[in-house]
């Protein structure tokens, strides 16, 4: 007897696509594409009643900030991620709903952070620099020792630069902006 096989006893892959084949890589692309429409929309400026003027006074002086309210919940979620850079005197203001501890990350930001946490008008912690996020594993997120109602995000150094410390006082003038008014504890 021969050990000759058959053509039928040969399997060989299917070299037809089937329709699924099709169907995930167009679905990606349209959800790659509606992703990155979504991230365009963060890059506008935010409309000019979200933005406000901030003067800090220190001893030396005054300093005018120009920051930007997080106002609605994308605004608080999005922060100033995604920016190719932040003008040395402008900044975001995050009031809190309530006070709590938030945790700040920074990925998808492009740039270091000063991160300053305020409870009832006073500065209770401050990151300086926080660096932006490296790679796609982990991502540090900060937070303060306490409950606070106000978040302040400056360019990296800026807080130094302006002399704020713990204990400051901050006025928050009915979503104007921000006075500091005292350094003392």
């Amino acid at each position: 007897m021969s050990s000759r096989r058959t053509k039928t006893s040969i399997s060989r892959p299917a070299l037809r696509s089937r329709p699924r084949d099709f169907v995930i890589p167009v679905a990606f692309a349209g959800a790659w594409f509606w992703v990155k429409m979504e991230l365009a929309a963060y890059h506008m400026p935010p409309p000019l009643e979200q933005q406000a003027q901030a003067i800090v006074t220190l001893p030396s002086g005054s300093s005018t900030l120009q920051l930007e309210i997080a106002q609605s919940d994308r605004d608080r979620a999005t922060g100033l991620m995604y920016r190719r850079s932040l003008p040395r005197n402008a900044g975001m203001l995050f009031p809190l709903l309530h006070p709590y501890i938030p945790k700040i990350w920074m990925k998808h930001v492009n740039f270091p952070l000063d991160i300053i946490f305020i409870k009832q008008g006073r500065i209770e912690s401050i990151v300086h620099n926080a660096p932006p996020c490296q790679g796609l594993t982990y991502c540090p997120t900060y937070s303060p020792p306490v409950a606070v109602d106000t978040v302040l995000e400056l360019l990296g150094g800026r807080a130094k630069e302006l002399n704020l410390v713990m204990g400051s006082k901050v006025v928050l003038p009915v979503k104007l902006g921000m006075v500091v008014t005292d350094q003392s504890p």
